[in-house]
């Protein structure tokens, strides 16, 4: 299993990220990743961060009860996030 899309998502999402000095600043201006048409524009930047955050989370716990081998962990993150991130064509 490829580690290489998470990769990838993980570097957009660092883009998208409010910088320590604008988080209360314009949201406008944190949304590399949809600014550049790679993630979906329909779903706040906020709620695509909060799923992260759920997502890789729940991995972590799975890894650590034993249910999900940690190399194995990478790809089903990606997995989820992937076409959860993915813009849509209408």
């Amino acid at each position: 299993m490829s580690t290489q899309p998470m990769m990838t998502l993980s570097a957009q999402l660092a883009d998208d990220e409010p910088q320590p000095d604008n988080r209360a600043g314009d949201q406008q201006s944190d949304r590399g990743g949809q600014r550049e048409d790679a993630f979906r524009t329909d779903l706040p930047v906020t709620w695509l961060l909060t799923t992260t955050h759920v997502v890789m989370n729940a991995a972590a716990e799975e890894v650590r009860a034993g249910r999900l081998d940690a190399d194995d962990a990478p790809w089903f993150i990606g997995a989820i996030l992937l076409p959860a991130f993915t813009q849509t064509q209408d």
